[in-house]
């Protein structure tokens, strides 16, 4: 192991460029589905909130229990 940390920050600095540079190549390819991934996860929050709201009415109205006379 070398002891010079000049080395190390080269090799970080090498491989921080690399990932941004294939991070900017790849945001080309896939900039056109980011619309269609808004639309899917919103689609998501509001079928998730509609069986929440169902589940908790059922459990409403399963529950019976009397209620003691004050």
């Amino acid at each position: 192991m070398p002891k010079n940390k000049l080395l190390y920050l080269g090799l970080l600095v090498v491989a921080a460029a690399a990932l941004i540079y294939i991070g900017a190549w790849l945001a080309t390819y896939l900039l056109p589905a980011v619309p269609y991934a808004i639309a899917v996860g919103a689609v998501l929050i509001i079928v998730g909130l509609v069986l929440e709201s169902k589940k908790k009415a059922a459990i409403a109205a399963a529950d019976t229990t009397p209620t003691p006379p004050v």
